[in-house]
């Protein structure tokens, strides 16, 4: 992957995080996974399997950022796919942030991105 498109600073911080594709409930896909790095405006997601994923597709997650606290929830978009070609070929996505649930969420994000000093 070409890293010098990058346009923001992110942090290496691994995070549980969980969601589903698609609109519609009838079209969803679950699927679990971990942060790989965090931005202001999006992540890198590791995924525990492969989804079918495609550029330009819309997902629903949540974030944990501290072990039962509530989650931070956000929409998506899926900008990339790729593979971490370690032990297990792990299927990654990157996803830039289209909205969060409320606006609590979102200065959560950004006081967590601060810790990290991003």
């Amino acid at each position: 992957m070409d890293h010098t498109r990058r346009r923001f600073k992110r942090a290496a911080v691994s995070l549980t995080a969980w969601g589903e594709t698609g609109n519609e409930p009838e079209n969803a896909h679950p699927f679990r996974g971990l942060t790989r790095d965090i931005a202001a405006r999006g992540t890198c997601l590791a995924l525990d399997r492969p989804n079918g994923f495609t550029p330009g597709q819309k997902i629903r997650f949540g974030i944990e950022i501290v072990r039962g606290d509530l989650p931070i929830e956000a929409h998506g978009m899926v900008r990339w796919i790729g593979l971490d070609c370690g032990e297990s070929e792990t299927q990654l996505l990157g996803v830039e942030f289209t909205g969060m649930r409320t606006v609590h969420d979102y200065e959560r994000w950004l006081e967590m991105l601060t810790f990290f000093g991003i």
